[in-house]
């Protein structure tokens, strides 16, 4: 009668891991965010199984620390007071960091009986955790790092339930690299799409600059397009006159009624000393707040930061494309090749404008010395 109700204890007991194992595959079916995935695996153990505390070990990048992302249990609070490495030192010789290290599930049969368990032996005792499985969540060369779970009870772990966890430990790591290649998927279609959109703004631009038939106009064209590359308040190009010692500003588009208006001539001094600090292309002032004084007629313009980007032909600085954003920072991590490109079009575009224009009136006037004679 006593093998009888242990065996079918034992059954029970099993039946409870298989529950537990069958709700956690079909929440992988569903569930695509990984922590939301790991964090309900965790209580479902928990829940169906009724260990003391489940959690997911992270193998934590440059370093031997295993970090909890995931946990569930009336013992939770225990990897607040708790190290885990996967190293040899005697915060990785417990189940969680062998198992890691070993690729292989290691189990604890009682914490108080073994040594290798002497740095978590008084917490584990404090939060009624008695014995432990740690099983790898590795796949191939990847090595993600573990699931272990505990329970109130010695030698809590026979071979079938080892056998099973290992088993959805497989699965898990499964599911994860699933979700990983599907966001990759997404991430590989979304730059597609904006490498698309970018091409097609550029296309729109090479098609406005060459129908404009002087340089403001093609600063305008070129303005109007270029905010859509690179998202930003206010945006302006200048065309420089070394001769005249002057800048002017050609167009200006911004989200306010810019006092920097198209037309404008300035010192040219005062553009070259927005560039004195700095030799990098394209020039970049995180914070205008701290910047020199020269720079007072951008912060009166309601700019906190920017990006200069000179005009060259021939090695020749004929002008700059500046863009300007509301706030410090404004352009951080913000791809600059589109920019880069645009102020190389501008600058060709411009050049050949100028040339025309110089063609033309040397036209005109050969032509009226002509009638004069």
């Amino acid at each position: 009668r006593e093998e009888r109700r242990h065996a079918e204890g034992r059954l029970e007991h099993l039946n409870n891991v298989l529950r537990a194992i069958q709700n956690i595959h079909r929440l992988m079916v569903r569930e695509r965010d990984p922590e939301r995935l790991l964090a309900e695996a965790c209580a479902t153990l928990v829940r169906t199984r009724g260990y003391r505390l489940a959690w997911v070990g992270a193998v934590e990048p440059g370093s031997a620390r295993v970090m909890p992302i995931a946990r569930a249990g009336e013992g939770a609070a225990y990897l607040d007071q708790t190290v885990v490495t996967w190293d040899e030192s005697p915060t990785g010789r417990g189940p969680t960091g062998t198992a890691i290290r070993t690729r292989q599930a290691v189990k604890c049969r009682e914490f108080a009986a073994d040594p290798n368990m002497a740095p978590w032996q008084e917490a584990a005792g404090a939060h009624g955790i008695v014995s432990s499985l740690a099983v790898p969540l590795c796949a191939d060369e990847r090595l993600f790092g573990a699931l272990t779970v505990y329970a109130e009870r010695p030698d809590a772990f026979d071979a079938e339930e080892v056998s099973l966890l290992v088993e959805l430990a497989d699965d898990v790591m499964l599911a994860l690299r699933s979700i990983e290649d599907e966001q990759e998927r997404k991430n590989a279609e979304q730059t597609l799409q904006r490498y698309i959109h970018r091409l097609e703004n550029i296309h729109e631009m090479d098609r406005a600059i060459l129908a404009a038939q002087s340089p403001e106009e093609i600063a305008v064209a070129a303005l109007r397009r270029i905010r859509h590359l690179v998202p930003c308040a206010w945006a302006s190009v200048a065309l420089f006159d070394p001769v005249a010692d002057s800048a002017t500003v050609l167009a200006v588009d911004a989200d306010w009624v810019s006092r920097l208006h198209a037309g404008r001539r300035m010192p040219l001094a005062e553009f070259r000393s927005w560039t004195e600090f700095q030799e990098a292309e394209p020039i970049r002032a995180e914070d205008l707040g701290e910047a020199a004084s020269a720079l007072q007629t951008l912060l009166e313009e309601g700019l906190r930061s920017y990006l200069y980007f000179r005009l060259v032909v021939q090695d020749e600085v004929i002008g700059c494309l500046i863009l300007g954003a509301s706030t410090p920072a404004g352009f951080a991590g913000k791809e600059l090749d589109m920019p880069r490109e645009v102020a190389n079009q501008l600058a060709v575009a411009i050049r050949q404008s100028q040339l025309h224009d110089e063609a033309r009136r040397r036209g005109n006037e050969l032509e009226a010395l002509l009638k004069a004679n």
